[in-house]
């Protein structure tokens, strides 16, 4: 497996931290973020810039300045101004004729009560044709300017600056005509989508008389695939992309293979910006494209790295239905010994068992379905963007391990990680030249309706993130972090395509954890909406693997209308691993030790999952069974809290709290350099009292700390 360049993956990073939600940051950034003047790629600039008046931004410079500037926002959202400070200043550089930029450092300058620079970087910010008047007016961030007699100097060069602009326009683009069998990524055929925050480069291929007549060269399925595609009873690989994202590390011989796919290459400026290797999750193309990467981003496989980095997982389900469908390693995140460490399972990806290498088998089988449609099916599939569910389905039902229906419907078919070893080409390609348009599977679409979740503070020291990995509508993902035994959610599924119907059935499948105990209940007849009751599990093996466990729980839908059962749609839930939980007969916590050895030693997903070193023992009241609070063990050091989450600092006679402060949690690194919730005193103090003696929970009264 090849590392990937560090610098790409903090881009990848700082791509997805714009997912975080908007209404955080402060009313100026986000207007910044969304004025059309002095925020956009069609900038205004000065002539004092001396740029010419008919300059061009290309798509890779409009992907680096907005993942740059996002990157800056949150940096003065989480408080880093010198860090925010220094990028700003190198995106100047690099950006000259962007002066939203420097208003952005302005605001940065005010913010560290540096008022002579913010004002010099506000004039440059007008001088170079930043006009938003409502924006300089009425931005907070400037107030501490706006009171100095100076400021009103710059009234003037407001509507010149606005007079004089020279627009910044992104550079004109068209399609890339297919030469050699090369579609080559460059500046000129490549734009930049603002709103999903993607490239696409768009080809032009050439009459089909130019297509080599042969689909496969070598062993395997060339016999077969080859007689189809001469009697017209086969579409080929005609208008099929390869894009390989480890620069030819693995999956080289492809194109040797199959000669009518069509190989991406990228040119100086797509290869300077990174846009060419590792996680794809910024290019996207305008026909159907098969890829891979067989390599890893900080210390994780490409797949664990995409479902633990917010936003991406709804980018995948992008490609997913945009005819795009990438093969990449598990690299030891799914392993014996190791144990599971992929947070969910997805039909965005497919995931192969080993490392480098083991995604080639899986290239050849998914080009070879592409190749064995028919033609008017395979025209469908894309026009109706079904092509990747519709080989996901084939690819699952051709596994040797399964033979009937009843096969598909269980978690032999649907592994999170893929064995080369498993592939039955001969059944996938006839499963895909049998298929006609009036049999195309449906593509189920998930909505959660309902869930319950948990109440911070209470049952929940988590900081700043909520049980909800991701929602799309192919994949669900929630990572437990409640104290209550039971997980419920309430989910809709939907079908589309030409053969789904109003009365598509719809099966819920447990495929990961324990069915006994795992309700899921349908609320009409056809299946389409449920309410799902997850019971908290702990740490299991996965049958048929000596040696692997998991902390995750898979529900898998599908829909059926004729021929055959659809693609899969996952619903994941993610158990703590490091937590030993008790629970009564009456499923109430008893207790939870997040310091015992035994469970500290398994790996936790930092990027989903803080430690914590201490163990929480709950109390009930004896004749109502309502929580009372909670004792908290840490070392010798020992705390009462009550059903609030307050820290108990005085008692009545009969042992009930009269005076608590209240507790805020946050994340420190220790020694080590190991991230954990630390609690630290809140602003407030508790008073309460009681309805006589026989009462045990108590009203409150709340009054702030001075």
């Amino acid at each position: 497996m090849k590392r990937q360049n560090r610098t790409l993956d903090v881009r990848v990073t700082s791509i997805n931290r714009r997912c975080r939600p908007a209404s955080l940051l402060p009313l100026a950034l986000l207007a910044l973020l969304l004025a059309g003047n002095g925020a956009t790629a069609q900038q205004s600039a000065a002539p004092s810039t001396g740029l010419n008046r008919q300059q061009e931004i290309d798509a890779f410079e409009l992907s680096e300045f907005y993942d740059l500037r996002q990157n800056a926002l949150f940096l003065i959202r989480d408080g880093q101004l010198k860090q925010a400070e220094r990028q700003l200043r190198a995106m100047i550089d690099a950006f000259p004729q962007m002066p939203g930029i420097q208003y952005l450092l302005a605001a940065v300058l005010v913010r560290q009560n540096n008022l002579d620079a913010a004002f010099d970087r506000l004039t440059i910010a007008i001088r170079r044709g930043f006009s938003d008047l409502n924006l300089i007016l009425s931005d907070p961030a400037l107030e501490p300017l706006r009171r100095q007699e100076r400021f009103q100097s710059l009234m003037g060069p407001i509507g010149e600056s606005a007079r004089n602009a020279v627009p910044v326009r992104p550079r004109k683009v068209s399609p890339a005509v297919v030469r050699g069998g090369v579609a080559l990524v460059t500046e000129d055929n490549t734009s930049w989508d603002p709103k999903r925050r993607i490239l696409k480069s768009e080809f032009l291929f050439g009459p089909k008389a130019t297509v080599p007549g042969e689909v496969q060269r070598g062993k395997g399925t060339r016999k077969v695939l080859n007689e189809w595609y001469s009697k017209g009873l086969a579409a080929g690989n005609s208008g099929d992309l390869y894009d390989n994202h480890d620069r030819n590390h693995s999956g080289g011989t492809l194109i040797r293979s199959f000669p009518q796919m069509t190989s991406v290459k990228y040119g100086p400026r797509a290869r300077a910006a990174g846009v060419d290797y590792g996680l794809n999750t910024r290019m996207s193309f305008n026909a159907i494209t098969i890829g891979n990467s067989s390599t890893v981003a900080e210390r994780r496989s490409q797949a664990r790295h995409a479902l633990t980095l917010p936003g991406i997982p709804n980018i995948l389900y992008r490609q997913y239905v945009g005819n795009q469908l990438y093969v990449y390693p598990e690299h030891q995140d799914y392993d014996p010994g190791r144990g599971d460490l992929l947070p969910a399972n997805t039909p965005y990806v497919i995931v192969s068992q080993g490392s480098s290498g083991s995604d080639a088998p899986f290239l050849v089988a998914v080009t070879s379905i592409l190749a064995a449609f028919r033609p008017d099916v395979k025209d469908y599939l894309r026009t109706n963007h079904l092509v990747m569910p519709t080989v996901q389905m084939i690819l699952r039902r051709g596994q040797k391990t399964v033979k009937t229906d009843a096969d598909y419907l269980s978690a032999k078919a649907h592994p999170p990680v893929f064995k080369p070893e498993n592939i039955d080409l001969p059944t996938m390609i006839n499963l895909a030249h049998r298929m006609k348009i009036e049999d195309v599977p449906p593509m189920v679409h998930l909505r959660t309706v309902e869930e319950s979740g948990p109440q911070p503070g209470v049952d929940d020291f988590s900081v700043g993130v909520s049980e909800i990995l991701f929602d799309t509508p192919g994949a669900i993902a929630r990572v437990i972090r409640s104290t209550a035994y039971e997980k419920r959610m309430v989910i809709r599924a939907e079908s589309t395509g030409k053969s789904s119907k109003p009365d598509d059935r719809y099966d819920w499948v447990v495929l990961s954890g324990d069915k006994d105990r795992i309700k899921i209940n349908k609320r009409n007849e056809n299946g389409s909406e449920v309410e799902l009751i997850v019971p908290w599990h702990e740490r299991r093996a996965v049958p048929g693997i000596p040696g692997m466990t998991t902390d995750r729980v898979e529900i898998g839908v599908f829909a059926s209308s004729g021929k055959y059962h659809s693609a899969p749609a996952f619903i994941n839930f993610l158990y703590p691993a490091n937590q030993k939980r008790k629970y009564n007969d009456r499923h109430q916590i008893v207790s939870i030790d997040h310091d015992d050895p035994n469970y500290t030693k398994r790996y936790l997903e930092p990027r989903l999952f803080v430690r914590r070193n201490w163990a929480d023992v709950y109390k009930y009241d004896a004749t109502s069974s309502l929580l009372t609070g909670w004792q908290r063990r840490r070392g010798k050091w020992v705390s009462n809290y009550t059903r609030d989450g307050a820290k108990i600092s005085q008692w009545d006679d009969q042992g009930r709290a009269t005076e608590a402060r209240s507790v805020r949690y946050k994340i420190e690194r220790d020694k080590q350099g190991i991230s954990r919730i630390v609690e630290v005193p809140g602003a407030t103090r508790l008073f309460y009292h009681y309805d006589g003696d026989k009462d045990r929970t108590g009203k409150f009264r709340e009054e702030r700390i001075p």
